[in-house]
């Protein structure tokens, strides 16, 4: 209990924004180009065909990655110094330390596009993240599927999405977060022996773990059940758990 107030308390005092948007769009007077998915739960369509998106509060130290499929114009004559428009991008937020709401951007992103065999090289940080979208989605699947007492299906979703991490690029793999999501990925397929070992705790692992790796946030508290080591637990929120953990 005081590892949990002291986590819950930590994040209060580690506040920097809040009530963090971001909105999305294609810049006016571009032609060809249209956002198909925006990968988050609370991305929102609005009716003019930008999409705002709710990251919510920022701890210190935090970060958020919001992954977008577009489809992209070639049309050179669209083109800037800095290649083909394709986003217009804008975060609105409450600036905790500044007491005032903060804009910034709008930021446009561009994107050449060459007429010639040219391949640009993968981005291993966007293919992680759209892989830790992927495989938080496997696991809240895996959870639906073993809550209905089908563990062979949950099974097979898991180990589909184990598949998927272990084929990405070595790069990708080497990314500190890929890691602990494979590692988190076999333990719960570990805990899907039987019924009775789901029930034991595999059901509260994967919510947590769910929660996580959409949130990009540690989801159990520096002392609970499964108070691992996870990329997401930031210096402030784990000194004041500390804190509050009654020694053995």
């Amino acid at each position: 209990v005081g590892s949990a107030f002291g986590d819950a308390l930590g994040g209060l005092v580690s506040v920097v924004a809040q009530t963090a948007v971001l909105t999305i769009q294609v810049p006016p007077r571009v032609l060809g180009v249209k956002m198909l998915k925006v990968h988050h739960d609370r991305a929102i369509l609005r009716e003019n065909g930008t999409y705002t998106v709710n990251v919510g509060d920022f701890y210190a130290e935090e970060s958020r990655d919001v992954v977008i499929e577009v489809s992209l114009t070639d049309d050179a004559s669209q083109a800037t110094e800095n290649g083909i428009p394709h986003l217009s991008v804008m975060l609105t937020y409450t600036d905790v330390l500044a007491k005032s709401l903060t804009q910034t951007g709008p930021v446009v992103c561009c994107i050449s596009r060459p007429h010639n065999s040219e391949v640009s090289e993968d981005n291993a940080h966007v293919a992680a993240q759209l892989l830790r979208i992927m495989s938080a989605d496997a696991m809240a699947t895996a959870q639906q599927l073993a809550d209905h007492d089908d563990l062979t299906a949950a099974r097979q979703t898991l180990q589909n999405a184990i598949d998927k991490a272990q084929a990405s690029p070595a790069a990708v793999q080497q990314d500190p977060m890929v890691q602990e999501i494979l590692q988190d990925l076999h333990v719960a397929m570990n805990g899907m022996k039987s019924t009775a070992e789901y029930s034991l705790g595999t059901t509260m692992f994967l919510s947590n773990k769910t929660q996580a790796y959409k949130q990009q946030r540690a989801a159990e508290s520096a002392a609970g059940p499964f108070a691992e080591e996870t990329v997401y637990r930031k210096k402030s929120k784990k000194a004041m758990a500390q804190k509050f953990t009654l020694k053995k």
